[in-house]
């Protein structure tokens, strides 16, 4: 039977090759191209770090993957600090409650890609960067179907938290802003514009807000060093067909989805399994199969602009329903595990 040829991104690629391995499907049965993005060959395809969400990471054991080695690498987060609009508390939520052991883990993605490797490796599976890419042209762009959403901002400075190395999310007037802890005393911090700003002042403002939230959570943690800035704009939010002739459109060839919902990677590791395992059944993709996937997709997007909905557009119930909402999910557990378990994979 003739190889099934599947055009994905680098990291997703990584993962499948492992998901097969695990099912006993050889390297062969599967012919992996390397997609362009869909707004030209010099859009960043892959994002600079992931988060791992309770499904993601179920998805990797069931791979056969140590995910205490994984979590060594990586900034395990069991709780988030979540800022009120107005800035003037904080409100911790405990994730505790959505897994046994790691709600989340957040990780660079050129680590991930080193233990994906190094798991590969010693698996005897074919190393990541070996798939050719698609020539310009070969998959047309023109499929693409993609609501425009905001960039992010990315800002690494020299620091740390002052109290502890939980992660801060605010809701701020202009931006939907984050901070973490990274490894050798490094914050990242991302923001995120509202809809309501345009694009050429999209970047001033995800500065100004970061300025804001540096001034005004200084008490928080604290910058020692140089700052460092990354400008990302993003294509939009959206999907296309899977099936392309006799090819499938995997990951980031078929699905755009916003980085607000840290969804990415979690995705690809449930959804690798699931190939693996129809390719270990019947050696081919069927069509059933393949609108099983085009329909999770468009779940998927549906999830991902409700998330950019709430935290990107300006609404009533920002400004009063917001501090209720938050206090209650404090409170409640069951609430908290029905909201997340609603917004995550898990």
């Amino acid at each position: 039977m003739p190889p099934v040829p599947i055009v994905t991104s680098p990291l997703a690629a990584d993962v499948l090759r492992i998901a097969l391995a695990r099912r006993g499907v050889p390297s062969e049965a599967v012919a992996l191209t390397l997609a362009h993005a869909p707004h030209g060959p010099d859009e960043k395809l892959e994002p600079t770090g992931v988060c791992l969400q309770p499904g993601g990471l179920r998805a990797f054991r069931e791979m056969g993957l140590d995910i205490e080695a994984l979590a060594a690498q990586s900034t395990v987060v069991p709780v988030i600090r979540v800022v009120h609009p107005k800035g003037h508390r904080l409100i911790r939520l405990d994730l505790s409650g959505l897994s046994s052991r790691y709600p989340m883990l957040v990780i660079a993605t050129p680590v991930l890609r080193a233990y994906l490797a190094t798991a590969a490796q010693a698996s005897g599976i074919a190393g990541p960067g070996d798939a050719p890419r698609a020539a310009p042209g070969q998959l047309p762009a023109e499929a693409w179907k993609l609501m425009p959403c905001p960039g992010i901002l990315l800002r690494t400075v020299r620091g740390s938290f002052r109290d502890s190395r939980e992660p801060l999310l605010w809701d701020h007037a202009r931006a939907y802003l984050c901070v973490g802890q990274l490894p050798h005393e490094r914050l990242v911090l991302s923001a995120m514009p509202l809809f309501e700003i345009p694009i050429e002042h999209q970047r001033t403002a995800c500065q100004a807000a970061l300025d804001d939230a540096t001034e005004r959570l200084r008490d928080h943690f604290s910058i020692e060093g140089p700052v460092e800035e990354q400008w990302f704009s993003l294509p939009g939010v959206g999907a296309r067909p899977c099936r392309d002739g006799h090819t499938l459109r995997w990951s980031s060839a078929a699905l755009r989805l916003h980085p607000i919902t840290g969804m990415s990677i979690s995705y690809w590791a449930i959804q690798a399994n699931r190939l693996a395992e129809e390719l270990a059944r019947s050696g081919h993709l069927s069509d059933r199969f393949v609108r099983s996937l085009d329909a999770n997709n468009r779940w998927m997007v549906r999830r991902n602009l409700l998330s950019l909905n709430v935290h990107l557009r300006p609404a009533w119930w920002r400004s009063t329903c917001y501090g209720p909402c938050l206090w209650a999910l404090q409170h409640s557990d069951r609430l908290r595990r029905v909201v997340f378990r609603r917004l995550w994979l898990t």
